[in-house]
C-alpha cells in the first residue's frame, strides 16, 4: 500500500494541484506585501490566501487535474502541521495549557449542548441532527459529527446538513475571529485561547489563530488538542444517553461502541503529543547541535508554509453554491450554537482568566 501511495503515478497526479496551490500561497504573500496600513495588520497572509483560494473556486472553473492535489493538501497538509508543532512545545507546557482550559472546555460544551437541544424542541428539529450539530460546534467540527453520527444512528440527510453547516460558520468564524481580536486589541494568549475553543473545525481554529499571530496559533491548536481528545467521552456518554432513551443498545451494524470510540481520537492528535513529548526530552535540540541547524526553526518555517496551503486548498474546496442545500431551521440552529460558543468562550476567558 506504501509503495502504491508513493508510485511515480501518483505522485503526479497531485502535482498539477500542488503547484497551483504553491502558486496562490506566493501570490498572498506578495498582495499582504503591498497591503496598506491597517490593513496589513488585519489581513494576515494566510486570510489572504483563503480568499485568493475561495475567489478562484467561486469564480472560475478549475481545471479537474488540479483536484486532486488540492483533495491532498486539503485532508494532509494541516495534519502534517498540527504533528510538526509538537517540536515547538514540550509535552508538560502541552498539557499545562490543556489542563487551565480544561474546566473552561467542558463548562462551554455543556452550556452548548443545553441551549441547541434546547432550541431544537422550539424549532422541531430532529434530536439528531440537534446533536451533531451540536457536537460539530462543541467538540472538534466535522470529525466529531462523522464519529458521533453512527453511534446515534444519524440519517444521511442529517449528517449532511450537519457538516454542511458547520463548515460555513467555520469558514466565517476563520475571518471574523482575528478582525474581531484586532478590533478589540486582545492579546495573542486571550486570543488564541479564545480560538482554541470557540472555533469548531480543527483546520479552522488553527486557522483563526494563526491569522491572528504564531504565538495565538500555537495556543489555539494547543488547546483544540485538548477538545479533540474530549470526543472519545463525549462518543462514550451520547451513546449511553440516546440507549438509555431508546431503550436498546448502542452498537452499530458493523462497528461495536468501543471501536467507535477508538476511532474517536484522531491519529494526529495523538503523533502531536508524541512529538511534543520527544521535544521535552530534549530531542530536537540534540539534533540541532549535531546537525549544525536551528531544527526548531525550521520546523516553524515548514508549519507556516503547511497551514498557508492547507487552507489556501480550503479555499478551493469551497463552494457558495453548495451551501444552498443546508436546511434554513439547521442554519438557524447552527448559527446560535456557534455565537453561544463564541460569546460564551469569550465570557469564560474575561472573567476566569485567560490560560
Amino acid at each position: 500500500m506504501a509503495m502504491r501511495f508513493f508510485s511515480l503515478e501518483i505522485v503526479l497526479s497531485l502535482l498539477p494541484g500542488l503547484l497551483f496551490i504553491a502558486s496562490l500561497v506566493e501570490i498572498a504573500l506578495l498582495l499582504h506585501n503591498y497591503l496598506p496600513e491597517p490593513h496589513h495588520r488585519l489581513f494576515n497572509p494566510l486570510l489572504v490566501s483563503i480568499i485568493l483560494g475561495l475567489t478562484c473556486n467561486n469564480l472560475f472553473k478549475l481545471p479537474l487535474v488540479f483536484i486532486p492535489g488540492i483533495h491532498f493538501a486539503l485532508r494532509n497538509m494541516l495534519q502534517l502541521a498540527i504533528i510538526a508543532m509538537g517540536a515547538q512545545v514540550t509535552f508538560s507546557q502541552a498539557m499545562t495549557v490543556g489542563s487551565k482550559a480544561f474546566f473552561m472546555i467542558i463548562l462551554l460544551m455543556i452550556v452548548i449542548f443545553i441551549i441547541v437541544h434546547g432550541l431544537a424542541r422550539l424549532l422541531k428539529i430532529p434530536t439528531h441532527l440537534a446533536t451533531l450539530i451540536s457536537v460539530g460546534t462543541a467538540v472538534c467540527g466535522n470529525s466529531a459529527i462523522a464519529a458521533v453520527a453512527p453511534v446515534i444512528k444519524a440519517s444521511d440527510e442529517d449528517i449532511a446538513f450537519a457538516i454542511a453547516t458547520n463548515t460555513l460558520l467555520g469558514t466565517v468564524a476563520t475571518f471574523v475571529f482575528p478582525l474581531i481580536g484586532a478590533y478589540l486589541g486582545l492579546t495573542d494568549g486571550f486570543f488564541g485561547a479564545w480560538a482554541g475553543m470557540a472555533v469548531n473545525d480543527t483546520a479552522q481554529a488553527v486557522a483563526a489563530g494563526f491569522a491572528f499571530s504564531h504565538q495565538s496559533g500555537e495556543i489555539a491548536t494547543m488547546i483544540k488538542m485538548t477538545r479533540n481528545t474530549l470526543l472519545i467521552v463525549v462518543v462514550v456518554i451520547t451513546g449511553i444517553v440516546y440507549a438509555s432513551c431508546a431503550g436498546r443498545t448502542v452498537i452499530g451494524e458493523k462497528l461495536s461502541l468501543a471501536a467507535h470510540c477508538k476511532k474517536a481520537v484522531p491519529s494526529f492528535v495523538i503523533l502531536f503529543l508524541l512529538v511534543a513529548y520527544a521535544n521535552s526530552l530534549g530531542l530536537f535540540e540534540f539534533l540541532s547541535k549535531e546537525l549544525g541547524r536551528d531544527i526548531p526553526a525550521d520546523i516553524k518555517m515548514m508549519v507556516n508554509y503547511l497551514v498557508l496551503s492547507s487552507l489556501t486548498a480550503a479555499g478551493l474546496n469551497t463552494n457558495f453554491k453548495k451551501l444552498r442545500s443546508i436546511g434554513f431551521r439547521a442554519l438557524c440552529l447552527g448559527i446560535i450554537a456557534s455565537l453561544t460558543a463564541g460569546a460564551g468562550g469569550f465570557s469564560l476567558l474575561y472573567w476566569l482568566g485567560a490560560t
